[in-house]
């Protein structure tokens, strides 16, 4: 008989890539653990999720949580680490806290939680580590200084931990996605244009940051369904040959070309044609 599989999924809240996760590894019969700041806000219990509440960036919290899943299952199969937050700013505008913050959330609750998952599958001689970027993670955003860090910081993170992984048997998958029809997506910038700032004179650029991702600009064209970008990815995890990267959704491939293959002039003259920014879209004055 084969055994069930133990899956643990961060940021699980219903509206995000992680619901989407959840609901893609249950339809493979997993045992799935969706985890979320509010548990209420889950609402997997339909497809058989055991719902947990959890902080990713209280490390305790993460700790006791791999622990009780330990306990009620005696392994983790799969962790995904999910949960993750947006912040959009001109950079110099953004204050260091809310970009330390950011970190917190983005890259370093994934360090935690693999570092308490890592025992038991290390233990175990398998298992698989899906962490989950950003396409951004191959081409820096501008305006999106704070969240492109964290992401090349989690590609990087990433490639370490696969090469130092493997001779164990645990595997590490990176995933890439780019702009999906997600909570996340819907909200607008969280640090607001300082009043007499010389950015102000950008008036195209500066109203791009008032306004969400899902809604204006060149993510709203095609935003990908992240219920087809979770099934791919719960497909791959489960997979024997897991890929190393996975990059899908809208612009994605647009961002991993740029930020691959191209030279930064061209990554200049399409970031500032995107937000109308001079030199490359007219003059300070147009």
């Amino acid at each position: 008989m084969v055994q069930q599989r133990v899956v643990l999924v961060t940021g699980c809240t219903e509206g995000g890539l992680g619901h989407c996760l959840c609901k893609a590894f249950a339809r493979y019969g997993c045992k799935v653990y969706a985890t979320g700041r509010c548990k209420d806000a889950i609402k997997l219990k339909s497809y058989g999720c055991v719902e947990l509440e959890l902080d990713v960036t209280d490390a305790a919290a993460t700790r006791r949580v791999v622990q009780q899943v330990l306990q009620e299952c005696g392994r983790i199969d799969v962790v995904v680490n999910n949960a993750g937050a947006l912040l959009k700013a001109w950079t110099t505008e953004c204050p260091a806290a809310e970009a330390r913050q950011l970190m917190e959330v983005n890259f370093f609750a994934q360090w935690e939680m693999n570092n308490a998952v890592a025992p038991a599958m290390l233990q175990q001689g398998t298992g698989v580590i899906v962490n989950i970027g950003s396409a951004t993670s191959y081409c820096a955003v501008a305006q999106a200084a704070a969240y492109s860090a964290s992401k090349f910081a989690v590609r990087a993170y990433s490639d370490s931990l696969r090469i130092e992984m493997a001779p164990f048997g645990v595997k590490v998958m990176h995933v890439a996605p780019g702009f999906m029809n997600t909570r996340l997506f819907h909200k607008p910038c969280s640090v607001k244009p300082q009043q007499g700032s010389l950015f102000n004179q950008l008036q195209f650029a500066t109203q791009a940051l008032y306004h969400n991702d899902a809604e204006q600009g060149w993510g709203s064209l095609f935003p990908t369904d992240p219920q087809h970008i979770a099934d791919k990815v719960a497909k791959l995890a489960l997979s024997r040959r897991s890929p190393r990267h996975y990059v899908a959704g809208w612009l994605s491939g647009v961002l991993y070309c740029l930020g691959c293959y191209m030279p930064c002039w061209v990554v200049d003259l399409v970031q500032g044609f995107r937000l109308r920014l001079p030199p490359y879209f007219g003059s300070m004055s147009s």
